[in-house]
């Protein structure tokens, strides 16, 4: 984990406590300073390691984890760099299966996928650290596991603010859930024998005057255990009450006018009397329709009538909505709680149940907080002994287990046949963005409205969910879409599958789909880590096809890419992509990320609805093809790394946002290829101006040039680029003078390693580092004026001997390792008096 000059819990109770785990300066220095700054100011406790004071051993650090009610873990690139790091992850994941810690995953720039399946830089770093080690198992295990919690993603897209406000807003909510000792076994009673009061997970919905209630949630989550549980505790207090169960089931061998005569009779009666009706496992609109009179007659009766509905399908809810309430997972504790409970039920005392422990959290594992899954394992293995334990779990690698899929097939089979093939779909897809699964589903059989409103339908049935911009799936019901697939297609030889298996795909070094078992018309995607195969094949109805260290140095000759959408093909031998030009009217998403032998782009020209081309580490390509400029829909370009590519054409690709050219090490020249472009990266290149067009960016939000060494000067027209919110101009090592300009939004100013000799003083800074600068040697008077600035970053300015008045809001001020430093001012009289608090100062020794 990262050091840090902030750490200030002793003095406040360890109970509301929150934990930063993350690895990084440049993490340290911008996103977790303003992190931790958000958090103080609104009174919550945190505490960062402090790197400075290197003498106290790793369990001090795990010993604040221990005492600690919240940890943010904050996954980016470098994190698996550091033993540390990982070592505080373990004991994470060992706090939150005790259910003593809530754990929040925060996934900076990176995947969820590559943190939970350690892939790509990612993993290799992780392994390179983890190698020997005999721990690297436990490792893995926190890895899958902590990632798999509903976290938070920042991307290169996200708004760094607008993510610290919803990370602060997360850690207000779990602090305000954190339950306490007593409630510990209630979701257990309530899951289990029923015999308890109400849940810790119902709501409270007696002393409003809301008349519809709605649980929902996905399927087997325990939406009917905790209406029962509150039918039964609530009931005496209605004088009038009714309750019917499985209304999903009865409709289908009742008439849905015979619901109403299930409820209360006479209705006359209704406006008189307070009335409780619970209606479990409605999954249809017409089954409310059919009880609408009565329930009309409920809620302009009596003051204090209720009805409580239980239903797999949130869009039911559409006008008749007062409350609402969901039923979420279960975390570890109460999910182990309960398996044991189910697992040993007329077996408590028995001395043997502790040799069982270790299989249990395997099963708990397994369910993923899912309490009827917890159930059925946990009742299929009760009174079994050890080795048929064992041989259920091996099962379940292979299979998901019967009674739990009989749950979910429910409600996939009331999907349309759309709905159905959209859910298998996305299950390749999970952790996902949002709008790349709409843009895939849309290039099928399905137009972008009917894509979206399958996306909508499936979460609105808990099938799937959405969160952050993303498509999620539960493990459970991923495992069965898989499952369902190969179940389908072995069942109607013409139904298109998706290959994931090593076996589907590849048998003797051929490609499986040439064997008549398996028609290559009838694949919709291919999934594969191999490099192995001999043959070539036609698989014109492949959408999407990933595939890691493709082996060739073009894709087959007779491969058509007329119905192609996504082509990955990350570190691959791959040369150029096909001969010629071929007909790509589908082709959204390009991924050759590290294909080192990559010289030709030229089979992309007629690619005109390409939005995102990620060509990172492609290190032989010198150059880009002038068809390129065909790209109307161009809005990810990605050329890091590729340290061979000399310029770009000349073209204006009207929908670019996003240009990454970092670490171009021999690109000299920047040509304005939009006016769009939001976000710029030079850094690392051998670029010595910048182009004098320039002031045509007005959306550019974010300019980074660290590391231009060549550059000299900036021009004052940067002055115009009324946007611009970040400038990074770190390590231009020859760059001596800043321009006087006046610009409103630029918040953050990055000047660390740079020659300049005057501070630049902008009244919209927020942020400015001016650390490793040996040329300043006095801040200016007006510092005192720029009433915006937060964060003053001055570490190891060598020649700096004083430090004026502060400005009015800062919050904190580095100073370490300014040796010429001998006087500094104290903050405003009143910032001082009344926010001392998040007020940070670290000085080298005066």
């Amino acid at each position: 984990m990262e050091t840090s000059s902030i750490s200030t819990v002793d003095d406040q109770p360890p109970q509301h406590q929150v934990f930063i785990n993350f690895r990084g300066a440049d993490l340290r220095l911008r996103f977790v300073s303003h992190l931790v700054t958000a958090l103080k100011l609104n009174n919550i406790n945190v505490f960062i390691d402090d790197y400075e004071d290197r003498g106290q051993p790793l369990d001090v650090l795990l010993k604040r984890i221990e005492e600690s009610k919240i940890v943010l873990a904050i996954f980016s690139g470098n994190y698996t760099e550091s033993i540390w790091c990982v070592r505080e992850l373990e004991k994470i994941k060992d706090c939150t299966d005790e259910g003593t810690l809530v754990a929040i995953p925060i996934f900076y720039k990176l995947e969820p996928s590559t943190v939970r399946d350690l892939k790509g830089k990612f993993g290799d770093r992780f392994r390179s650290m983890a190698k020997g080690d005999e721990r690297k198992k436990k490792w893995k295990e926190a890895f899958n596991l902590i990632p798999n919690i509903m976290g938070i993603t920042i991307d290169k897209k996200s708004v760094e603010s607008e993510k610290v406000n919803e990370i602060v807003k997360a850690v207000k909510t779990a602090l305000t859930g954190i339950p306490s000792k007593g409630s510990q076994n209630a979701v257990v009673e309530a899951l289990g024998n029923g015999n308890a009061g109400t849940s810790s997970r119902s709501w409270t919905f007696i002393n409003t005057r809301d008349s519809y209630h709605w649980s929902f949630g996905m399927p087997g989550i325990g939406k009917t255990t905790l209406l029962k549980e509150l039918y039964k505790t609530w009931q005496g207090k209605f004088t009038r009450h009714a309750l019917i169960d499985q209304i999903r089931v009865k409709s289908k061998h009742l008439e849905l006018d015979r619901l109403p005569q299930m409820l209360l009779d006479p209705y006359s009666q209704l406006h008189e009397r307070k009335v409780l009706v619970v209606l479990d496992d409605v999954s249809k609109r017409e089954q409310i329709d059919a009880l609408r009179e009565i329930l009309d007659w409920i809620k302009e009766g009596k003051e204090g009538s209720r009805v409580v509905i239980a239903t797999s399908d949130v869009s039911l809810t559409n006008g008749l909505v007062d409350d609402t309430y969901m039923v979420q997972n279960l975390n570890h504790r109460d999910s182990l709680q309960l398996f044991h409970y189910h697992a040993f039920i007329d077996d408590q005392a028995n001395p043997q149940k502790k040799d069982f422990m270790k299989l249990s959290e395997g099963f708990v594992h397994y369910a993923r907080g899912h309490p009827l899954s917890l159930k059925i394992l946990g009742g299929e293995l009760n009174k079994k002994n050890m080795d048929h334990w064992n041989s259920k779990m091996k099962k379940l690698a292979q299979s998901p287990c019967p009674n739990i899929v009989s749950v979910f097939q429910v409600s996939y089979d009331e999907l349309t046949s759309e709905q159905k093939d959209a859910f298998l779909d996305i299950a390749c897809f999970r952790s996902q963005d949002k709008n790349y699964v709409e843009s895939l589903l849309a290039s099928s059989d399905l137009g972008s409205a009917e894509a979206m409103s399958a996306v909508k339908s499936l979460t609105d049935k808990f099938l799937i969910n959405t969160c952050d911009g993303r498509v999620e799936m539960h493990d459970l019901l991923y495992k069965f879409s898989r499952e369902l697939d190969l179940k389908a297609s072995n069942q109607d030889g013409s139904r298109q599958r998706r290959l994931w298996l090593h076996q589907d795909i590849i048998k003797g070094g051929i490609i499986n789909v040439l064997q008549n078992k398996m028609k290559a018309a009838n694949v919709r995607g291919i999934f594969l880590d191999l490099s192995e195969v001999k043959d070539e094949t036609s698989l014109d109805q492949v959408r999407c096809l990933h595939w890691l260290k493709f082996p060739l140095e073009t894709l087959p000759n007779d491969f058509n890419p007329i119905n192609l959408v996504d082509l990955r093909l990350p570190y691959s031998e791959i040369e150029q992509l096909w001969d010629g030009d071929k007909d790509t009217p589908c082709l959204r998403w390009v991924d050759l990320n590290h294909s080192s032998k990559l010289c030709s782009l030229s089979g992309l020209s007629k690619a005109e609805k390409l939005q995102r081309l990620n060509l990172e580490g492609c290190t032989t390509l010198k150059a880009l093809p002038h068809d390129m400029k065909k790209m109307k829909m161009l809005a990810f370009l990605n050329l890091k790394g590729c340290t061979s590519l000399e310029s770009l054409p000349e073209m204006n690709l009207i929908s670019l946002k996003t240009l990454t050219l970092s670490g171009c090490s021999t690109f000299k020249e920047f040509p304005l290829i939009s006016d769009n472009i939001e976000t710029l990266y030079l850094d690392g290149t051998a670029i010595s101006q910048l182009p004098t067009n320039m002031e045509k960016l007005q959306r550019l939000v974010v300019l980074n040039m660290k590391d231009c060494k060549m550059l000299e000067e900036i021009p004052g027209r940067v002055g115009e680029l009324k946007a611009l919110q970040e400038l990074i101009l770190s390590d231009c090592l020859n760059l001596k003078i800043f321009p006087e300009i006046n610009m409103s939004s630029l918040n953050i100013l990055l000047l660390d390693g740079t020659a300049i000799e005057v501070m630049p003083q902008l009244p919209s800074l927020q942020y400015l580092c001016l650390s490793r600068n040996a040329k300043i040697s006095y801040l200016p008077d007006g510092i005192s004026q720029l009433s915006q600035l937060k964060w003053l970053d001055l570490k190891y300015c060598t020649s700096l001997t004083s430090v004026p008045e502060f400005p009015p809001n800062l919050q904190c001020l580095d100073a370490h390792g300014c040796s010429s430093l001998k006087t500094v001012s104290k903050p405003p009289g009143p910032y001082h008096a009344n926010r001392t608090e998040s007020f940070h100062i670290h000085f080298h020794q005066l």
